[in-house]
């Protein structure tokens, strides 16, 4: 067993990790939401107009709609179009993080974390896990923050140049 205020100290580095992965996905997720809501009210993309997307797939499907119809958007296509195939690879392990129950596991030395979540299956639930040791959790959230960054200042841009309002920061 390690001393206790190293556990605390971890327990603690964790759940702030867990929340700057979540909290980074959630700004994309806000972007997508409101670019189509922003978007649907211009002529160029009423007939575009959907079902409020909830999912991050379908608010994916409904932005990349928006940035390949022919429209003031389009000129980002390009720009856009890796960043939404890269935030779908993030996916899985944010709903774990959001929705998963954490254990760390004090007992190691790189301080093991096991996330278990029920997932939706073709005849009902199952039990998905996810097992990551603290420093490639602090990875991953790196990697999703960076992520976040490139995502935010493009649509921040886009924003700027469409005269669209800037969601308050």
């Amino acid at each position: 067993m390690n001393d206790p205020a190293e556990i605390k100290r971890i327990v603690k580095q964790v759940n702030l990790l867990r929340g700057a992965y979540v909290g980074s996905y959630a700004q994309v997720e806000f972007f997508l939401a409101d670019i189509c809501v922003k978007a649907w009210e211009l002529p160029a993309y009423k007939h575009l107009r959907a079902k409020f997307p909830y999912k991050a797939e379908s608010r994916v499907k409904a932005a990349k709609a928006l940035f390949e119809c022919a429209g003031p958007l389009a000129k980002y296509r390009e720009e856009v179009h890796g960043l939404f195939d890269e935030l779908l690879c993030f996916e899985e392990f944010r709903d774990f993080m959001a929705h998963g129950m954490l254990r760390i596991d004090t007992k190691r030395s790189d301080f093991s974390c096991h996330f278990r979540m029920y997932k939706p299956v073709k005849n009902g639930l199952e039990i998905g896990t996810v097992n990551v040791p603290v420093t490639d959790l602090a990875k991953n959230v790196a990697q999703i923050v960076a992520f976040t960054h490139r995502f935010v200042t493009l649509f921040r841009r886009v924003y700027l140049e469409q005269n669209l309002e800037l969601p308050p920061s």
